[in-house]
């Protein structure tokens, strides 16, 4: 067996918006206790990411709705534990298969399997994390505004 595998899933452009959505309430509330920022590993979702910034005045009004603030997107190459999946479940639950699905839809079986059995998420990869405008302003980070081929969970 591959380590990816697909899976019979489907999630529709709604479900995955609103998990975009909840990812930035996540975000907003960090930024706003001054907690790190929490990692983009879902391939699939950070499709959309990209796709929503496609147009920055709906994209503005998104992040403002959810995560009370502009939110930027940042090239940030990681691997490890996800930091923000306590705050996710005591907010909305467990946490949907799209989280473990790459930009192809593709479900990364191992990762969601470890999640389901310990609760945690300890070995994803990422290439991008959100930062507030201002910093990303500030210090000179790219926006990352390409294709959504990134983040895919390793």
């Amino acid at each position: 067996m591959t380590a990816r595998t697909t899976r019979a899933t489907r999630i529709t452009r709604a479900e995955l918006e609103a998990e975009l959505a909840r990812y930035l309430s996540i975000t907003g509330h960090r930024f706003a206790t001054g907690q790190e920022s929490p990692q983009m590993f879902s391939g699939l979702i950070d499709r959309v990411w990209h796709e929503k910034m496609q147009d920055p005045v709906a994209y503005a009004e998104f992040c403002a709705a959810h995560a009370g603030e502009p939110v930027a997107h940042a090239p940030v190459t990681g691997s490890g534990p996800v930091n923000w999946i306590v705050d996710y479940e005591r907010r909305f639950g467990t946490l949907p298969d799209a989280w473990f699905m790459g930009a192809d839809g593709v479900v990364n079986e191992p990762l969601r399997r470890e999640y389901h059995r310990t609760g945690a998420v300890t070995r994803a990869e990422w290439i991008c994390s959100p930062r507030p405008t201002h910093l990303v302003e500030r210090r000179g980070i790219a926006r990352g505004t390409g294709p959504g081929a990134s983040g895919a969970a390793a």
